[in-house]
């Protein structure tokens, strides 16, 4: 036996280290997905059901986003701010529908001093030319993440996909996650 084999990784143990790396951080997630407030859940189902209805802009639902922050305020509470619904989009003209979700509804509501997360709502509309809008983050919402737990809802598709700066982590059905489970 050499000094190689007897230190190497001939055994595959480096590989299986990799692997229980990789069970932990998902079982983290799960985790701090399972610990998102019902008050959240709550104001995701909301920003859903906004999304798909008419607003001044979108006069027949579908076409804009929804979506908000949460996180604590200065007592330690836990505060959802919903944003001001994005502008109207069509996705024959346009490949991207916009929000910004630091431009709160209620800005007088309790503010957040500590951000925990962030979900936004991608719209279900379907253009006239069959064209629609992607369910799941795109580049630049894999790039523009807000707080440690971040969400894109597809409006269509039914379903949550929580993703980090270059993939997405894991997705459920919108129905579980509104339900409390994973």
């Amino acid at each position: 036996m050499t000094m190689e084999s007897l230190f190497g990784d001939e055994f595959g143990f480096d590989a299986l280290a990799s692997i229980d790396a990789q069970h932990a951080e998902r079982d983290a997630l799960l985790a701090a997905i399972a610990g998102i407030p019902m008050s959240v859940r709550e104001n995701v189902g909301d920003s859903v059901a906004d999304s798909n209805s008419p607003d001044a802009d979108d006069k027949s639902g579908g076409f804009h986003e929804e979506g908000g922050l949460w996180g604590a305020n200065d007592a330690g509470a836990t505060v959802v701010q919903r944003a001001v619904p994005g502008k109207y989009a069509n996705p024959d003209k346009t490949d991207r529908a916009e929000i910004n979700l630091w431009n709160f509804k209620d800005p007088d509501h309790a503010q957040i001093t500590s951000v925990t997360g962030s979900w936004h709502v991608h719209p279900r509309g379907v253009g006239e030319t069959g064209r629609y809008f992607v369910q799941g983050p795109s580049g630049t919402d894999e790039h523009n993440r807000i707080g440690t737990i971040t969400f894109v809802v597809g409006a269509s598709s039914g379903r949550v996909y929580f993703y980090d700066g270059s993939r997405v982590l894991h997705a459920t059905s919108l129905k579980s996650f509104l339900g409390g489970g994973q």
